[in-house]
């Protein structure tokens, strides 16, 4: 049998040998050949710096300094464009003033910036509170600001307050130092008399809470009574009455917690303990005075009256 081959030009072989040369050599059908890499693009310095600027302007940290700074200043239109559109008819000029009045002064003896504190999620929102950097007590602030979003990644502003712990009229008894009950560390702030109103008084332990649980009555038991009961038992009582020097001082004794809050930031949470509840025999009542400062009637019975002696005849 005869096998006819295809003729092929010795031109035409040449091309098609040269076609999958050309083929073999390319990068996207090279088996072993790699893709190149886009160059990575360099940014000087000032390209950086700007990056940085444009995100930290889309981030809550900008927003809360923004605002802080913009009641400093007293700019009401600026001031309403950081918070979200159904509550910015709520931010009047006296609303502002307020709280201008409630920090401007302190921050006019400290300055310096403001730092954030701490931050939390409730159930509908999320909060931010600052401190100024430069106050001396790192733990207790007197001033905190706290701005309130819908959540943790809006940077429009829902709400903000601002919290004053300076405390009112109180007579310190002494400052920090730390108390060991029954086993456990208590992180003593101060020992406090409080005015309560024009003609009373209370003594009262303040510290430190690190505990972030939840807040209930067992919770400011079992911490609370322990703690008055120890004042008393080292004589700050005593100390009270001496400074107070004849001035009403009530039997309870005040207990305040001082923390950082997971769901309302920093607090401070103010109760009192009665003798009784601290198991103690409750103090005897004086007997009340009249305006004038001597002691009001007796409830003894009067003495029967003196019989007259008779006339002489």
């Amino acid at each position: 049998m005869n096998l006819r081959l295809p003729c092929i030009s010795l031109h035409r072989a040449f091309a098609v040998l040269a076609l999958g040369l050309a083929l073999l050599a390319s990068p996207a059908l090279a088996a072993k050949k790699k893709v190149a890499e886009p160059e990575t693009p360099v940014l000087d310095s000032v390209a950086i710096a700007a990056r940085a600027d444009s995100i930290f302007r889309l981030s809550q940290e900008y927003a809360s300094q923004k605002f802080i700074y913009t009641v400093l200043a007293g700019n009401l239109d600026s001031l309403k464009v950081l918070f979200a559109e159904e509550v910015r008819d709520q931010v009047t000029k006296d609303v502002m003033e307020y709280m201008q009045g409630q920090y401007k002064w302190f921050w006019d003896m400290v300055r310096g910036d403001f730092e954030l504190l701490v931050a939390g999620q409730r159930d509908s929102s999320y909060f931010r509170e600052y401190r100024i950097a430069n106050e001396t007590n790192k733990r207790y602030p007197l001033v905190v600001i706290q701005v309130e979003f819908p959540d943790s990644l809006s940077t429009k502003l829902i709400g903000a307050q601002v919290k004053n712990f300076l405390g009112g009229a109180e007579t310190r008894l002494t400052g920090e130092q730390t108390w060991v009950i029954n086993d456990k560390t208590y992180d003593i702030h101060s020992i406090i008399v409080a005015q309560l109103d024009s003609v009373t008084h209370i003594m009262a332990v303040k510290y430190f809470e690190d505990d972030t649980g939840k807040v209930d009555q067992d919770f400011i038991t079992k911490r609370g009574i322990p703690l008055a009961k120890e004042a008393l038992a080292r004589g700050y009582r005593d100390s009270a009455l001496a400074i107070l020097k004849g001035k009403s001082l009530r039997p309870d004794v005040g207990v305040v917690l001082i923390r950082k809050d997971p769901l309302a930031g920093m607090v401070h949470i103010k109760v009192s303990f009665r003798p009784e509840d601290m198991g103690l025999a409750p103090e005897p009542t004086k007997p009340e005075k009249s305006k004038s400062g001597k002691t009001g009637k007796s409830l003894k019975a009067a003495a029967p009256p003196k019989k007259k002696a008779a006339a002489a005849k």
